[in-house]
């Protein structure tokens, strides 16, 4: 988590909450392999406080603003300890494939080109054909 003082419905920021992480480690781990336990995320975790963010343009066109949502901290720290426990199990089971790049640490878009780009270059050098797609979503 980054150091955030913007806090969401629970009005706890990241920054509070690693200034005071020692003392709730045990609880909040508790609470977090609770929720594992159990397959449950706590509703009041759930809620988001919606902010509008300037863009550039007119600042009286709302299309000159986009939204962001600030979450619970809380929830912050069980998405972010659910994803290392799967990534964790994904990874010593070697059940990513390599050429994966989202949600994935040290891989990029520019990794994931710079790979496709040798790969293609790897099949020209052999003459072979190679079919490239790329897709803006």
């Amino acid at each position: 988590m980054t150091n955030k003082t913007s806090a969401g419905d629970d009005e706890i920021s990241s920054f509070l909450l690693k200034n005071i992480i020692y003392e709730l480690a045990e609880h909040l781990a508790y609470l977090i392999n609770n929720s594992f336990v159990e397959g449950r995320f706590p509703d009041s975790w759930k809620t988001a406080t919606v902010v509008p963010i300037y863009k550039r343009g007119s600042q009286i066109d709302v299309a000159s603003y986009r939204p962001i949502s600030i979450l619970s901290t809380f929830s912050k720290a069980l998405e972010r300890a659910a994803y290392n426990q799967l990534m964790g199990y994904l990874s010593n089971h070697n059940l990513i494939c390599n050429n994966q790049h989202g949600f994935r640490q040290q891989r990029l878009t520019e990794t994931a080109l710079i790979d496709s780009t040798q790969y293609v270059y790897y099949n020209m050098d052999l003459v072979r054909s190679c079919y490239w797609r790329l897709i803006e979503p």
